[in-house]
């Protein structure tokens, strides 16, 4: 049987000609699929083009502060505002855990309401950390607990673990993300109901 002869005096088996002809095609469908998706991608990207959410310590009071043979007695309220800065996403905080600290030690944690948050929208949220643990400090940190507590003001870490997703139009992420989020602030004592001075605004950061 005579070989098929293609220019240049090569032959071809029928169907390898046939095998590669069906994977260049495949190859071919496979590539343009990727780039349409890749470029739908970029598209949606700069039609959103998420940003990062913010959150701000607006206000706190620390009614109690005492640390007596490794217990700390503790009355510490802290407004925090959440900034959804983004003008098409919506965001769904289904988990919010909130916990205080003192010299890296966490003396207290509690749990804010899930709630969902519009584009464009700031929320107030309170955290009341209120009781007593035990928390042993080091030399030096005891020696600045008692400096702390001659200033009248203490140095306090609010820390925030989160589940969130996001809603984009009709379209709500399956994927959870988990950002971390700490709050270092300088919150003045407020001892035998004396007024206390003025608490400042203090920016959140992510812990990555």
């Amino acid at each position: 049987m005579a070989a098929n002869l293609l220019p240049g005096g090569g032959c071809c088996n029928p169907f390898s000609c046939l095998l590669n002809f069906v994977c260049t095609c495949i190859c071919q469908i496979v590539c343009t699929i990727l780039l349409f998706f890749a470029l739908l991608l970029f598209i949606l990207w700069l039609i959103f083009r998420p940003r990062s959410l913010e959150f701000t310590v607006t206000g706190a009071s620390l009614a109690q502060f005492d640390l007596n043979q490794n217990t700390l007695r503790y009355d510490l309220v802290v407004n925090l505002t959440i900034g959804n800065p983004n003008d098409r996403i919506v965001v769904r905080y289904d988990e919010i855990v909130a916990a205080a600290l003192y010299q890296g030690h966490r003396f207290s944690t509690l749990e804010l309401e899930p709630f969902d948050q519009d584009r464009n929208e700031n929320d107030t949220r309170t955290a009341r950390f209120s009781g007593q643990n035990v928390v042993v400090l080091g030399e030096d940190e005891i020696s600045s607990y008692n400096i702390e507590k001659s200033s009248g003001e203490f140095g306090i870490d609010v820390r925030l673990q989160m589940l969130v997703r996001l809603k984009f139009l009709f379209l709500e992420t399956s994927s959870v993300m988990k950002p971390k989020i700490d709050c270092p602030i300088h919150v003045p004592l407020t001892a035998d109901g004396a007024t206390a001075a003025p608490f400042l605004p203090h920016n959140c950061g992510f812990i990555w």
